[in-house]
């Protein structure tokens, strides 16, 4: 039963992982590896049972909008991987959530991009119950959305890397790279 137990967590584990790898591909980020092996969190408080880690970038690189909405597209595509996965996905994780936030809420900044987001519908706080602004749930909540129409389309290539990552329990960017493009429609990436 424990082995069963440790099974599903493994699997659910690599859904997420891959959510988040094949959102960044999507938005056209270089990815250094997935894994499923045990690491400690930023904070050192916990562990992490799975992670993906985005090749490094410069560091002298300026945020730009476009970036910020990528990294809250990636942010949110461990949770929609395992949304079109699984029936009982209890919420967005909270280090992604924290993350997909603080780039809403300097996305805000902006005062185009706030006139933009005011004009979207707002969900209840009980949805995203973390994001108290409602200007943040909205964005958020529409980048789910859109996160879902992107990793619908792309749903038996999740299943191939996530039977290769459950495979090899480490994938490296460019074994996905590899996998996702032979098989990715053309038309998925992002401009």
């Amino acid at each position: 039963m424990e082995k069963l137990k440790s099974d599903q967590k493994k699997l659910r584990i690599s859904y997420h992982e891959i959510g988040h790898a094949v959102m960044a591909l999507y938005c056209r980020q270089a990815i250094q590896k997935i894994s499923l092996k045990e690491i400690d969190s930023p904070s050192g408080e916990d562990k992490y049972l799975g992670h993906m880690k985005l090749a490094s970038s410069d560091p002298k690189e300026i945020l730009t909008v476009d970036k910020a909405i990528q990294n809250v597209m990636i942010s949110l595509g461990g949770f929609v991987g395992e949304v079109l996965f699984f029936d009982d996905v209890p919420g967005i994780p909270v280090d992604d959530l924290d993350r997909a936030i603080k780039y809403t809420e300097s996305l805000l900044k902006i005062e185009a991009f706030k006139e933009h987001v005011a004009k979207m519908p707002i969900p209840e706080l009980d949805a995203l119950p973390k994001a108290t602004d409602p200007l943040v749930r909205a964005f958020i909540d529409s980048k789910v959305h859109h996160c879902v129409e992107v990793l619908s389309q792309v749903k038996p290539i999740i299943q191939m890397l996530v039977q290769e990552l459950l495979k090899k329990e480490e994938l490296t960017g460019d074994e996905i790279a590899s996998i996702f493009n032979s098989f990715a429609p053309s038309n998925l990436h992002r401009n």
